[in-house]
C-alpha cells in the first residue's frame, strides 16, 4: 500500500483531496467572476463619463476642432 495503514485513512485522504480540489475550483470561478464584475464596472463608468462629456457639449467641440484642424492642417488633407 502507498503508505496507508488502512483503507478508510486512504478514503479520508482522497475525501480531503476532493475538498481541496472543489475549494480550488470555487475560488477560481469567484476570481472570474469577480473580474468580470470589475471590467463590466470600468465600462459602466467610461460609457457614463461620455454621457456626461456628451450632454456638457465637451466630446462636440473635440469634433469641431478636429474638423478645424483638418481643414487648416495640410497633413490632415488627403492628397
Amino acid at each position: 500500500m502507498s503508505g496507508f495503514s488502512s483503507n478508510a485513512e486512504h478514503l479520508e485522504a482522497r475525501r480531503k483531496e476532493r475538498v481541496t480540489m472543489k475549494h480550488c475550483y470555487s475560488t477560481q470561478q469567484q476570481n472570474l467572476y469577480d473580474v468580470a464584475r470589475a471590467e463590466k464596472a470600468v465600462q459602466h463608468r467610461r460609457e457614463m463619463e461620455y454621457l456626461n462629456r456628451l450632454e456638457r457639449g465637451e466630446c462636440f467641440s473635440q469634433t469641431k476642432q478636429l474638423v478645424r484642424k483638418a481643414m487648416v492642417d495640410p497633413v490632415f488633407v488627403d492628397k
